[in-house]
């Protein structure tokens, strides 16, 4: 379903995707994410691994919540929980095995080096990641300071669910060099890279694509860009690049 606006797009961001609450547009939202994380932390947590600390894996979910669209520093979600690094890696891979966050890795030519690197962090439903940063309406997120972070997680879910439901052999992966050029996703798929931009501008232009000359590609073929923006039309950039609504994703 296309969405009409950037306000309505927003209020899809903050209520997020779980089927219950878009039967019941009625239901109260702190009411459904507190009995699903006590849900959670006591069935499907313990179903995985020990954690004898509820309270610390909480904020452990609430400081990655706050990164959410970041690269990854295990030291300081630790810091914030109280915890070691060791114990966040650990506690932060029970999120990831049970759906609640992606790790996103980078792009490199060289597995090696792809391995080596810190990947990005995202939560699979935007709704709980605002519900855990206290975020208590659509329209102090859409104002707030992760306002940018959440609309590029939200795209994120959007891809990685579209390609997992159409069986799609591609990979997907972020770029960021030390110079600070980044790309916030690129799909690589038949050796070729499809290099993807997200910005909450309704008007974008070619230049928000400029890092895109950094990329070093190996043997694989770059392909025009997109950005993905708040624009409701899809229109031309120019050498082929393109502007692609985030409403009709």
């Amino acid at each position: 379903m296309t969405i009409s606006d950037i306000n309505e797009l927003y209020n899809r961001i903050w209520r997020g995707g779980y089927p219950a609450l878009h039967r019941n547009l009625n239901r109260n939202l702190n009411h459904y994410f507190d009995s699903y994380l006590q849900t959670y932390l006591e069935r499907d947590v313990q179903a995985l691994t020990q954690v004898g600390d509820k309270g610390a894996f909480m904020a452990l979910m609430q400081s990655a919540a706050a990164r959410t669209g970041q690269q990854l520093v295990y030291a300081d979600i630790a810091k914030d929980a109280g915890i070691s690094p060791k114990t966040a890696k650990n506690w932060l891979s029970i999120l990831e095995t049970s759906g609640i966050i992606t790790l996103l890795p980078p792009y490199a030519t060289n597995t090696i080096k792809r391995l080596s690197r810190s990947p990005k962090l995202y939560f699979m439903d935007t709704g709980l990641c605002a519900w855990l940063g206290n975020w208590t309406s659509a329209a102090s997120l859409q104002s707030g300071a992760v306002s940018g972070a959440i609309l590029e997680t939200w795209v994120f879910g959007q891809l990685y669910r579209a390609l997992g439901s159409r069986g799609l052999r591609a990979s997907l992966c972020y770029y960021r060099d030390s110079n600070g050029n980044e790309v916030d996703f690129l799909l690589e798929c038949d050796n070729k890279i499809y290099p993807m931009e997200v910005k909450r501008s309704s008007s974008p232009t070619a230049g928000d694509l400029k890092a895109v000359a950094s990329i070093p590609t190996g043997k694989a073929e770059m392909q025009p860009g997109i950005v993905l923006c708040t624009a409701r039309e899809m229109f031309s950039l120019g050498h082929g690049h393109k502007a692609f609504p985030i409403s009709a994703m």
